[in-house]
């Protein structure tokens, strides 16, 4: 590892806890928030996350606005490391339930053909 990097012990602390996330309105898609419950830790020169939704997040945590909906993480998992090359390197995996609809002009402009296809056979 390089000199300039504090040096962090394969020995480190578990630590848990909370997050709460917000996402502002974008186009016409209602702003979301989350509030998860994680566990994190320091192994083998790598930096763990596990993260899921809040089971009552509401009445722990109120919504950000009026207008915000609360999506539900269903799992989220992460590790940061440096490479060979001393670059930090990030892997994410989340599933989350936005609890919207998806909106036509969003499927179109994403979906790839074949699906398309499917998609207007239903």
């Amino acid at each position: 590892m390089s000199s300039s990097l504090p040096n962090i012990s394969d020995e480190g602390k578990t630590c848990y806890g909370l997050c709460y996330v917000v996402n502002r309105k974008q186009f016409n898609i209602k702003s979301r928030d989350f509030y998860d419950k994680f566990i994190q830790f320091y192994h083998k020169g790598r930096f763990y996350r596990y993260a899921t939704g809040t089971p009552n997040s509401l009445e722990l945590r109120p919504l950000h606005t009026e207008d915000t909906i609360r999506g539900d993480t269903l799992l989220g998992v992460g590790m940061i490391y440096r490479n060979a090359e001393e670059k930090i390197r990030q892997v994410q995996l989340c599933q989350v339930d936005m609890k919207m609809e998806v909106p036509q002009w969003l499927l179109s402009q994403f979906l790839p053909k074949a699906c398309k296809a499917w998609l207007e056979n239903l």
